[in-house]
């Protein structure tokens, strides 16, 4: 992050690209520079992506346990559950963010446990 240009360098290795939100609600932007993942493939090229930063945008990293959860009928809550949820809050703070995107998928998911890791990380700009 170099803060005096407002700009974050970074590399998806192989993973569910983070998602950075701007204002006035346009589709998040997907940080999907990178290459293949890590320690799968000896010497596998990756590039940096590097994007700037205003004042209030919101950065969500996450895992795929997270999108990838099911409800009881075998449905995934998907990217677009996630998307939506950040959507319906994007004024809330990170911290209320991460706790009503956790509500909403235990609500998708009917309390069922996750059947992978669930990391989530949200980030404001300021």
């Amino acid at each position: 992050m170099d803060s005096e240009r407002r700009t974050l360098t970074y590399v998806n290795a192989g993973h569910n690209p983070p998602l950075l939100f701007g204002a006035h609600g346009a589709q998040p932007t997907r940080l999907e520079v990178g290459g293949p993942v890590i320690g799968l493939f000896p010497k596998g090229e990756r590039k940096q992506g590097r994007i700037e930063l205003r004042s209030h945008d919101l950065l969500v990293a996450f895992t795929d346990g997270i999108t990838e959860a099911t409800d009881p009928a075998g449905e995934e809550w998907g990217e677009d559950g996630l998307i939506d949820t950040i959507r319906r809050s994007d004024a809330a703070s990170p911290e209320t963010l991460i706790e009503r995107v956790l509500e909403s998928l235990d609500a998708f998911t009917a309390g069922a446990m996750p059947h992978d890791d669930m990391t989530l990380v949200v980030v404001r700009a300021v």
